[in-house]
C-alpha cells in the first residue's frame, strides 16, 4: 500500500503566496492581506557583522536603536539579510545570487524554503547584470506591523531549521530546486536578536521610531556621534563632544565638499531664530552651537539650517532627545558663545599664550647651543578651523631662527626637512596633537 500524499495548500495574499506541505488541514489565517513592501535603507548601509554560530551572523545595529540583521553567507553563490526595526516589528528580506549558472532571472522564480512553509515574496529587483548575478528585496516599504506568517517563519529558523533559497520555472513548483542553503543550531543568537525585535519574543508594544541614529565614530573622529539625514536634500548632521568637552556641531553635502573660511548662518528650531559661525574643516561645516541650541534640538519637532545661498535645509528633529543625550553625555563644559572660528578675545588670547611659551621655551633652548634668543615672526603660525569652534594652529619651524646660532635648537630642522607642530584647543589652552617632519 502506497503511503499517503502529503496535502500542498497554496495561499494567494496580495501577490505573496505560502505553500503549506502538510498531512491535512489548511490555515485560513494566511488569507489575511497585506500591505507591500522594502526599507531600501538596509541594503544601502554599510554593515557589519560581528558573530556568527550555525552560518548566520548578526548585528543589533549601534546606528539604528532596535535594528537587528541577521546575515548568512552560503558559500561563494551568495548571501541572504533578514532585517527587522524593532519600532516598525516588518521583517525584510533580501537575496543576491552571485554563481554563475545558478538561475536565470528572465525564466526561473525564486523564493524561500523553511520548515513546513514555502515564502514566495513579489521581489523587487534591485541589482545584477544577467546570469548569475542576482539580488532581490522584499518589501519595497517596511512594514510597520509583523506580516502574517512572519511569525511562524523566524519561530521554524529559531527551531534550527534550514532556510533555501529556491528556484523554479513551473507554476505548482514541482520542479523546484535548491540554490542555497543556510543552516542554523536552535538558539541561533542572529535569530534569537531577530525573534527579540520583531519575532514571537518581540514586546507588545515597540519603541517609538527615531530620525536620529548614533553611530560610535566617524572617519573623522572617534567618539559617540548623534546623528540624522535631512529628508529635503542629501545632507547630514552630527552632533559629538569636542577635545574641549563641548558640544559640537558638523554638517555634510553630499558631493560638496565645504571650503575652509567662515560663515555666520541662521538656524531655525520651531521658528526660533539662532545665528550659527560655521568654518569648512576636512570638508565638513563644523560649529560650536550657542547656549540653549541643544536643549532647543531635544525638545523641538524640526531644525531648519541655512545654506550660503539662502536655501532651507530641514532636519527632523523625531527622537532626536535621547540620541543627543548619549552623544553628548561625555561632554563636561557647558557650551561656548558661538565665536567665530579664529576670532574673538577667546583665540587671540590662547594664541598669544602658545607664542609666549613657545618663545620661552625656544629661546633657552638657543642659549644652551650659544645663542642669545630666538626669533619667532608670526608667519611661523598658522590657523586652520578645529573643532569646538576655535582653530587649531600649525607652527612651522623652517620660519623660526636662534639668534646667533642658525636653527632653533638641533632636530628641528635637517637637510631637506624642518619640523612642524600641530596645536589644538584644549578648554583654555592650545595643547601638541601631532608632529611631522616636511
Amino acid at each position: 500500500m502506497e503511503p499517503p500524499r502529503a496535502k500542498r495548500e497554496w495561499y494567494e495574499v496580495n501577490e505573496v503566496w505560502f505553500e503549506i506541505r502538510a498531512d491535512f488541514g489548511t490555515d485560513s489565517d494566511m488569507m489575511k492581506r497585506l500591505s507591500a513592501a522594502i526599507c531600501a535603507y538596509f541594503l544601502t548601509m554599510a554593515m557589519a557583522f560581528g558573530q556568527a554560530s550555525g552560518g548566520w551572523s548578526h548585528e543589533t545595529e549601534l546606528t539604528v536603536p532596535g535594528w537587528v540583521s541577521a546575515y548568512a553567507q552560503m558559500g561563494p553563490a551568495g548571501y541572504v539579510y533578514l532585517t527587522c526595526p524593532a519600532y516598525r516589528q516588518g521583517l525584510s528580506v533580501a537575496v543576491s545570487i552571485r554563481q554563475a549558472g545558478l538561475m536565470e532571472p528572465q525564466a526561473d522564480t525564486i523564493f524561500i524554503r523553511v520548515g513546513e512553509y514555502d515564502y514566495g515574496f513579489p521581489w523587487a529587483f534591485v541589482d545584477g547584470d544577467g546570469v548569475g548575478f542576482y539580488d532581490v528585496q522584499w518589501p519595497e516599504v517596511q512594514f510597520d506591523q509583523p506580516w502574517p506568517q512572519q511569525e511562524t517563519l523566524l519561530t521554524a529558523l529559531a527551531e534550527g531549521k534550514p532556510l533555501m533559497v529556491m528556484a523554479s520555472r513551473q507554476p505548482d513548483k514541482r520542479d523546484a530546486r535548491v540554490l542555497m542553503t543556510a543552516l542554523a543550531a536552535p538558539g541561533d543568537p542572529a535569530i534569537t536578536a531577530l525573534n527579540q525585535s520583531c519575532g514571537a519574543s518581540a514586546p507588545a508594544t515597540p519603541p517609538p521610531p527615531s530620525d536620529w541614529l548614533i553611530l560610535p565614530g566617524t572617519d573623522h573622529w572617534t567618539g559617540p556621534t548623534a546623528m540624522a539625514g535631512s529628508r529635503g536634500a542629501s545632507a547630514t548632521i552630527m552632533a559629538v563632544c569636542d577635545g574641549s568637552g563641548r558640544p559640537f556641531l558638523a554638517a555634510q553635502v553630499e558631493g560638496y565638499p565645504y571650503p575652509e573660511g567662515q560663515m555666520t548662518l541662521p538656524a531655525d528650531i520651531d521658528g526660533q531664530r539662532f545665528q550659527l559661525n560655521w568654518a569648512g574643516w576636512q570638508g565638513l561645516a563644523v560649529t560650536s552651537p550657542p547656549p540653549g541650541f541643544i536643549e532647543a534640538m531635544k525638545a523641538g519637532r524640526q531644525v531648519i539650517f541655512y545654506a550660503e545661498r539662502g536655501e532651507a535645509v530641514p532636519f527632523s528633529l523625531m527622537g532626536a532627545g535621547p540620541v543627543l543625550d548619549t552623544a553628548l553625555a561625555a561632554c563636561t563644559t557647558p557650551a561656548a558663545p558661538n565665536l567665530q572660528p579664529g576670532t574673538g578675545a577667546a583665540a587671540e588670547d590662547m594664541l598669544a599664550r602658545l607664542k609666549l611659551a613657545l618663545r620661552d621655551q625656544l629661546a633657552a633652548e638657543c642659549r644652551s647651543y650659544g645663542g642669545s634668543g630666538v626669533n619667532l615672526p608670526d608667519n611661523a603660525f598658522r590657523t586652520e578651523p578645529g573643532q569646538g569652534g576655535l582653530p587649531d594652529v600649525w607652527v612651522n619651524y623652517e620660519m623660526i631662527t636662534c639668534v646667533g646660532s642658525g636653527p632653533a635648537g638641533a632636530g628641528y630642522c635637517g637637510a631637506s626637512q624642518c619640523l612642524h607642530e600641530l596645536y589644538s584647543a584644549d578648554k583654555s589652552d592650545y595643547v601638541l596633537k601631532h608632529s611631522t617632519y616636511r
